[in-house]
This record gives C-alpha cells, structure tokens and sequence, in this order.
C-alpha cells in the first residue's frame, strides 16, 4: 500500500475511533447514575484514546522522521490496545451494558476493530528504530499505575470497571491473584511486540572505511561520523537513514565502519548515498566532498571507501 493512501487510511480509522468514543459519550451522558469520571477511568477508553493519538501521529510524521521515542511510544500504544482486544474477547464479552459500549458499532470499533488495527500497522510498518528489552518492560509501568488508581478509587467511590478488579466481590487477594497472572500475560505480550517489531525491522549492515591522504595522526578521542542519507530529491534536503559515531580509540586511518540500518528503511526506487566527517575536540578537521552511491541500482552495501578532505 502506497504511503498516501496508508496514512489516509490511519487518519480515517483515528477519526472514526473518535466518532465511536464521542458518540458513547453523548449517548450516555444524563442517564441516571452515569459518571464522566467512570467513564475514562475504563482501560478500553484510555487505550483508544492513546491508540487514536498514535495513530494519527503515525500518519502525521513521516517514517524517516519517527524518533527513537516515538517508535516507543507507538509500540507502547499497539500493547494497550492488543491488550483491551485480548482480555475483552477472553473475559469481557457479552457485558457491553457494564461496559458501558453497549452500542455495537461503537463497541465493534473500540473492542475488535482498532485493536486490530494497531496490530496489523505495527506488523505492516515495523518501528524504524530497534526497542530495546527495558522500553519493553518500561510499557508495563502504565497498565501498573492504572491497577494502582483503579483500586484506590474503587475504594472511594465503591466502583470498579471490571469484575477481575472487583475488591467488593473477590476481596483483595481474589484480585490480587487475578491480577498477577494478567500481568504475567501483559510482559509476555510487551516482550512480543517488541520482538516481533525488532525482526520485522530486519537490520542490515552498510560496511566500508574512512580515509584521508594527510600523514597525520589523531588522538585517541577524535570521533568518526558516518550517515547513510536518502538523496533522491534534489529539490530537498537529504534525509538521515541511519548514523554510526565511533572514536578513533588508539587507531588511525583507515577505519572500518559498520552501518546498521533497517530493510524496511530502504525504497529500491530511491537514491542513497554515504558521507562521513572526522571531528577533533568537536570541530570537523576531515569530510567527504563527494556523494558515495550505495545500496541501490547497482551501487554497493560492502568495501564502500570514503576519502575525505581537510575541512577549510
């Protein structure tokens, strides 16, 4: 699927999230008894509500722009809501009214199909950027926190949104219980997103030297920056695909380098090239001149040699 039309398919689903979620609202507010504040206190609510954001996010900032945090906070995202999905098909269903999404279309959307489609965007756009296993454990801290509010205010106002926190019905040890093999569920599930986003990314290795002609040696704190940049608009600046800092630690030239970059990263139809520059107390005292073609039609991902220049 082209990218425009991905996006625009992000942006219509995000809408109609916030069309189902407003509507419950509406539809609800004015009853007797009903409370705004129950209301968002649902894991389901809050989920939607991160996945919707993210989801428009995604298709608002293009794939060479997602940060290594925003690629976080997009897994961290695509948990909660395989989360709602996984413990409402397996525990909930068939209490849309205590739900309070007893709508259908509205409970289709925020029960079956957004999960599913932050699932499915996660797998069909894997994250840019590697999640490391403690980003993984640091997205458990959030379904932990609402445990903790959830109890405390249920407590208060002698409500709970969901029978398997129920303190007035299980005690807090029938909770407790309950809640403990879920969180086990919650880290195995945290733990496959990221796996799974990890290996679909498929890193791949851009290897090569930098040299210089000059005699000239460098301390042993002298930094190597290569970057591999997408140069396919020549009425646009280039744009950074993947970045390798190194010092020189003892060496002189040549210095090998061993880019990593994502697959997924990479557009056959697109031109890329390889550039570096040396630095000494942080001023650049070498950099490349010319553009080093790689990776596509035809050019190398091995053995590539960057010659630089003294810097002016």
């Amino acid at each position: 699927m082209r990218e425009s039309a991905r996006d625009g398919l992000r942006l219509a689903l995000a809408g109609a999230g916030v069309v189902a979620i407003t509507y419950q609202f509406a539809d609800r507010d004015g009853d007797p008894g009903f409370s705004a504040t129950n209301f968002f206190s649902f894991f389901t609510i809050q989920s939607n509500l991160v996945g919707i954001a993210v989801l428009a996010a995604t298709a608002i900032v293009g794939r060479e722009a997602r940060t290594p945090l925003f690629e976080a906070i997009r897994g961290a995202a695509t948990l909660y809501m395989a989360i709602t999905g996984a413990v409402f098909a397996l525990f909930l269903s068939g209490l849309q009214e205590s739900l309070q999404t007893a709508i259908p279309w509205v409970d289709f959307i925020v029960h079956r199909l957004l999960p599913l489609v932050l699932v499915l965007d996660w797998l069909a756009d894997p994250p840019r950027h590697r999640i490391p296993l403690r980003v993984a454990a640091a997205w458990l801290l959030y379904p932990a926190a609402y445990f903790v509010y959830t109890l405390i205010r249920g407590a208060s106002v002698d409500w709970y949104p969901y029978p398997f926190v129920d303190v007035s019905e299980l005690g807090y040890s029938g909770v407790l219980l309950r809640s403990a093999f879920l969180l086990v569920g919650m880290a195995a599930a945290a733990a496959a997103v990221a796996a799974v986003g990890n290996r679909l990314r498929r890193p791949s290795t851009l290897t090569g030297t930098v040299w210089y002609r000059e005699r000239l040696a460098l301390p042993p704190a002298t930094e190597v920056i290569v970057e591999l940049l997408d140069v396919s608009r020549a009425d646009a600046p280039a744009v950074t695909v993947a970045e390798q800092r190194q010092t020189f630690g003892g060496r002189q030239v040549p210095i090998p380098f061993e880019l990593l970059y994502g697959v997924t990263d990479i557009d056959k139809r697109h031109t890329y090239a390889v550039r570096a520059e040396i630095r000494v107390d942080g001023s650049v005292r070498f950099r490349s001149t010319e553009a080093r073609h790689v990776l596509t039609r035809g050019h190398p991902k091995e053995g590539v040699e960057l010659m630089l220049v003294a810097a002016p």
